[in-house]
């Protein structure tokens, strides 16, 4: 299934013991108990399909075909949640959140403590997960990683939606 605007796609990068950033990817995976290390949002852009991600350099879409060469070994679970594009673009460009990803969200999933940025100050910089909560507008964005985006998958397959017109999350039967 090819994805759409708004649909999610949680990242499983598999351990390469040559490739260092695989080494954080486990470390990830291993902080918060999860098999995710990462997560996309997909969004279509003049016909276009493409992956928005927040990477060292920042959240910014890159097209589909390009993100599927480029990791061709990680393993994906789509989550068909949906939302304008309009919701997504504003955050192209926004810089990565290295003291969220690296040392905030370490404190947080061991300990439960938040020593991060948090309201407006913590969406002016994004790491993945944080980006994507933020874009529909979950509570405490900046605390999210990608397996909380699970949650929502069991209560009775509601998925969060995000209307262009109101500025609350509203759920919508899938």
């Amino acid at each position: 299934m090819k994805p759409t605007t708004g649909n999610i796609a949680l990242v499983h990068n598999p351990l390469r013991w040559w490739k260092p950033m695989t080494w954080l990817y486990a470390g990830i995976r291993r902080i918060t108990r999860s098999e995710w290390n990462h997560c996309v949002i997909f969004c279509e852009l003049e016909g276009q399909l493409f992956v928005c991600e927040a990477l060292g350099k920042g959240f910014f879409p890159y097209p589909y075909e390009q993100w599927l060469e480029r990791a061709p070994d990680r393993r994906t679970r789509l989550l068909p949640w949906t939302c304008d594009v309009s919701e997504i673009t504003p955050h192209f460009g926004k810089k990565y959140d290295y003291w969220g990803t690296f040392v905030a969200q370490l404190l947080f999933r061991i300990g439960g403590w938040w020593i991060g940025p948090v309201e407006t100050r913590a969406t002016r910089l994004l790491a993945c997960a944080e980006a994507v909560a933020t874009i529909y507008q979950l509570p405490n964005p900046w605390q999210w990683a990608p397996c909380d985006f699970l949650a929502y998958e069991s209560i009775e397959n509601e998925r969060p939606r995000v209307s262009s017109t109101k500025t609350h999350l509203k759920s919508e039967r899938a």
